[in-house]
C-alpha cells in the first residue's frame, strides 16, 4: 500500500473520530447528506495544493459527491487564472 493512501485513510480515522466519535454516521459538511464511516472521505477546507494542512481544523468530512466537485472547480478556477497569467491555455 502507497504512503498517501496511509496517510489519507490515517487522515480520515483520525478526524471521524475527533469529529464524530463512535456514532454511525455524520453529516457531509458541504450538502449535510448523512455518511457512514465506509462512504466519508477528508476534504480540505483549503487545498494543500493552495498552502492548506492537515491540521484538523482544515479538514472535514465530505461525501465523494461534493469532494469531487469541490475539486473539479478548484481545477477550473486555477485553469481561467493561469490562462489569464500566461496568456496560454492550461494543459490541464
Amino acid at each position: 500500500m502507497s504512503h498517501r493512501k496511509i496517510t489519507t485513510r490515517r487522515l480520515r480515522n483520525g478526524i471521524w473520530y475527533k469529529l464524530v466519535g463512535t456514532n454511525s454516521s455524520c453529516p457531509c459538511h458541504w450538502c449535510n447528506k448523512l455518511l457512514t464511516f465506509n462512504e466519508a472521505t477528508t476534504d480540505h477546507i483549503i487545498p494543500r495544493s493552495r498552502g492548506g494542512t492537515n491540521r484538523p481544523e482544515n479538514v472535514v468530512i465530505s461525501c465523494v459527491e461534493c469532494n469531487r466537485k469541490r475539486d473539479i472547480e478548484d481545477k477550473k478556477l486555477y485553469k481561467e487564472h493561469y490562462e489569464k497569467l500566461t496568456n496560454k491555455p492550461s494543459r490541464l
